[in-house]
């Protein structure tokens, strides 16, 4: 049986035949218009970024079937933990409000509360913003870890051996949606 996981999509992409593929991220402007403002990232160096994340994070104890609440400060960022928390066959979950809710007590009752809800192999994996540069350790987690642009640009990366294979314990689906329902 081929192995067909999230983490060997991202590699191939990155290391395939065909050009890099690109990820958009829109940044500002008016989204559908010529103003709009976009930042960008290939598929490689979000391979690159995911595998030093992957590298930290199981340098730092995550194990594969752990649950990963991933909060960065921006898109690129929650998209590099994300596929970190893959390579290592851990299960990630993001809080999309995160960068709202920097410098507060609400992300942490956010996580907290989400953490009560998946259980004690729970990670925090959070990105600080600039106005709240210390992360506060999430109560009941197994740890809470600080994402640095540092640690996925310079962090030590995952060797490819070490990519988590797929498992028939592993999850088969991921939905990855922005959660609005269209109604307005």
């Amino acid at each position: 049986m081929e192995n067909h996981t999230l983490g060997r999509f991202v590699r191939d992409t990155a290391n395939g035949s065909e050009p890099e593929g690109k990820l958009f991220f829109y940044r500002g402007g008016s989204a559908d218009s010529l103003d709009a403002s976009f930042d960008e990232l290939s598929s490689g160096a979000l391979f690159d970024r995911a595998r030093r994340c992957a590298g930290f994070l199981k340098a730092s104890g995550v194990t594969p079937g752990d649950y990963c609440l991933v909060a960065g400060a921006d898109n690129q960022t929650t998209l590099a933990v994300f596929f970190a928390a893959v390579l290592l066959g851990a299960y990630p979950a993001i809080q999309p409000e995160a960068p709202a809710m920097r410098g507060g007590d609400k992300l942490l009752a956010r996580l907290t509360d989400w953490r009560k809800r998946l259980g004690p192999n729970t990670w925090a994996l959070v990105e600080p913003g600039p106005d709240a540069p210390a992360v506060t350790p999430v109560p009941g987690a197994k740890g809470t870890l600080t994402i640095t642009g540092d640690l996925l640009t310079e962090g030590t990366p995952l060797t490819l051996d070490a990519i988590h294979p797929a498992g028939e314990d592993d999850i088969a689906f991921v939905q990855i949606t922005s959660g609005s329902t269209g109604a307005g």
